[in-house]
Parts: C-alpha cells; structure tokens; sequence
C-alpha cells in the first residue's frame, strides 16, 4: 500500500496523518525517543488513547507508561486497560488486585463486573496459583451462562481458561477432556473463529501429550502448525505458540540441535513482533537455555541465564514464574 500523500495540511502550519497511513502495516516502531517525547507533550486523553494503541501493538512497558498517565489524570476509562496492561507486561499479581477492585466496585454493568472478574482470575492463575484460578474460572462460568444466553463466545473463553489451569494445576487428563470438549462446541457453534479453535485444538495436544505419545502429539502439532500459518497466519500468537511446544517436543525427544535451532527462530520472531522484554521473550530465551543445557553448552547456558535474568528482573515482579524458572536454571548449572 502507497503511502505518500497521506498527510493533511490543516492551514495553520500543521499536518495530520491520514488513517491509512497510521494503520500501514510493517512500518518501523517509532523510535524511544520520539515516543517519549510525544507522550509527554500530550494531555491524560491522548496518553489513553497512545495507551492503548502501545498495548495493541505489544508495546507493554510503553502501554503501561501511557496509562498510568491517562489514568492519574482522572482517564476514568483508563483503569482496565492499564491492569490489562500490567498484567500482560509481568505484573499479573499487581494486575489481578486491581482487577479484583474493579469487579467489587458497585453500580457496574454485570457484563463489565464479569469481565473484570474473569481477567482477575486469569491474571491470579498467571501469578501461580493456579488452583485458586480453577476455582474462580468454575465460577466464572457459571455466571457466564446465567448472564449470556447459549453457547456465547464469553462462556467458551472461560471454559478455556478454566480447562487450561486445570492443566497448570497438574491435572492433565481432566484438562484434556475438557478441550476436547469444548473443541466440539467451538466447531459446532462458532466455525469460523479460526483463532480460538487452533487455540483449543493446541491445547488438546498439549494436554494430553505423555512420554508414550510424543511421536503422535508431534505429528499432530506439525500438522496443527501448517493449518494455523494457512488460516490465522505465521506472526499470529497462537502459531508461535505452537512453534515452541515443537521445539519443546524436539528437546524432550533428545534432538537437541533441533530444539535449539527452533527456539532461537521463535526469539527473533518473537523480539521483532513484541519487545525484546516482554515475558514472552524472556519465556523463549529462558527455554532457549534449558535446551542449551540438555545440549551439554553449559557454559553457554549459563552466560544466557543471567542475562536473561538481569532483563527479567528489570520489568518483572517480584517472584513471577519466568523468575523462579531462571533462578531454577541458574541453580542447576552452577
């Protein structure tokens, strides 16, 4: 798509960018500086709006930044999205205490209260406590179908989260059983939301893979991988989310330079959609040295592991998982 011609001149020595140029796709992230100096040049309106544009683009620390502003300026509407925000930049403790807040609040619409209520728990899960979030999603559910009539995409959202900490819990069967499930109903009723069945059908694999069905889980995520390219593309999340459970199939089926060579592909896949610090690079880089490891570059891993941890404890809080993962890493190869 051209882009030249594309800003306005308003008569008064300015120019606005037309909405085709902003929404061009692949251009460059606006440099640091220039963001920085954009946001403090804007009043608590416009930092919402920048806000929310950063988290959309997966810029979580500036998000997080905008939003804060947006919401100490009195941006009332800016007080979900910055715990959104915090949340997903690696603060889900924080996030999910705000989001509690939210919910308690009273006068909210029951569909706003249910979605506060349902991020919270997701973000309860995501701090480490997972069967605490298995008990909330039941609830949630619950509400769900009381509030919204039939198989609403709403209520399925909830199922999957609660399927998924079942799992996290340690019950890989129930959770298992309860994707193949809700596999069936997002099918059934919702065709053609290719996202959230190639989500539900990853997790199917996933949950249900054991030492005895690596070998088949593999050929079914590869298959999975070329179908989730072909429909949702290849820098959609959930494909990069399949790309690095085969890389850590390739690792727990001992083909180490293999494993290495896809997790190092999804870090810079994953750094040139996201930000070099956002918890999913840190996730890769830190799988990216248990396979180092498992390879028998010990050293190597080693170097990787602390430089990992030194930018993980820079925008993480205190005791989030990629943490205790990187220091378990650190331990195991000192």
């Amino acid at each position: 798509m051209a882009t030249s011609g594309l800003l306005l001149h308003d008569g008064d020595g300015r120019y606005q960018a037309f909405d085709y140029l902003i929404n061009t796709p692949r251009l460059d992230p606006i440099p640091d500086h220039l963001w920085n100096a954009l946001l403090a040049a804007v009043g608590p309106e416009d930092a919402y709006d920048l806000g929310l544009v950063a988290h959309q683009q997966a810029r979580l620390q500036r998000a997080i930044t905008a939003l804060t502003k947006a919401h100490e300026g009195s941006v009332a509407e800016a007080e979900f999205p910055l715990a959104l925000a915090l949340g997903d930049g690696g603060h889900p403790r924080q996030a999910a205490a705000r989001l509690r807040r939210i919910a308690e609040r009273p006068g909210n619409d029951p569909l706003f209260t249910l979605a506060a209520r349902h991020q919270a728990a997701f973000f309860t899960g995501e701090s480490g406590a997972a069967q605490q979030a298995v008990h909330l999603f039941g609830h949630i559910v619950t509400s769900a179908r009381t509030l919204l009539e039939g198989p609403h995409p709403d209520v399925l959202d909830a199922r999957h989260q609660l399927a998924y900490f079942t799992g996290e819990s340690g019950n890989t069967h129930a959770a298992a059983h309860q994707f193949r499930a809700l596999l069936n109903d997002r099918e059934r009723h919702h065709p053609d939301d290719h996202q959230q069945i190639i989500a539900t059908r990853h997790s199917c694999i996933w949950f249900a893979t054991r030492p005895d069905t690596l070998a088949e889980s593999e050929h079914a995520m590869h298959a999975l991988l070329d179908e989730a390219t072909a429909l949702i593309g290849a820098d959609a999340p959930h494909t990069l989310a399949i790309r690095s459970s085969l890389a850590t199939f390739a690792a727990r089926a001992g083909r180490h330079d293999e494993a290495l060579e896809r997790f190092a592909a999804l870090i810079g896949d994953r750094i040139r959609l996201l930000e070099p610090e956002h918890p999913h690079v840190l996730r890769s880089r830190l799988d990216w040295v248990h396979a180092l490891a498992g390879a028998g570059h010990t050293a190597q891993a080693r170097t990787e592991v602390l430089s990992t941890l030194h930018t993980a404890e820079t925008v993480l809080e205190t005791d989030h998982r990629h943490l205790r993962y990187a220091r378990t890493l650190l331990e195991q190869l000192s």
